[in-house]
């Protein structure tokens, strides 16, 4: 029994911190669109969010540095991690992880409500 239990240990594996920013960051973005469907509003900040049931609901990055959350005047809500060393830009795992997601129409309305708003809305960079 003591043999198979180290021979589990050996397979554990770990989850690199660029994979867990950016599960961090969908399910952060799930979180705020649960927020904004019974507020009918943005959360000031990530601490307003409603927790979601078996999941982490982190609000902080694979490096441990909170999400930096923003929406602008179109309503264009942004989640940011600037990677690995803490600051804008750079390459590798030091590269910002940002993921950007619509949460109104062409007439200004929200959108927050449609099925698939997680997939629809998202803003894909350049």
């Amino acid at each position: 029994m003591c043999a198979g239990l180290a021979l589990v240990g050996l397979f554990i594996e770990t989850v690199p911190p660029d994979d867990m920013t950016v599960t961090a960051i969908g399910e952060t973005m799930m979180r705020i669109q649960m927020h904004m469907k019974s507020q009918r509003d943005y959360p000031r900040d990530l601490s307003e969010l409603p927790k979601l049931d078996g999941h982490t609901n982190q609000v902080t990055d694979g490096w441990g540095r909170t999400l930096l959350y923003s929406v602008d005047e179109m309503g264009v809500i942004s989640l940011t991690s600037f990677g690995r060393d803490g600051k804008p830009g750079g390459d590798g795992l030091d590269q910002d992880i940002v993921h950007r997601q619509r949460t109104r129409d062409d007439d200004g309305k929200l959108n927050i409500d449609e099925e698939l708003w997680d997939v629809t809305s998202e803003i894909w960079p350049d």
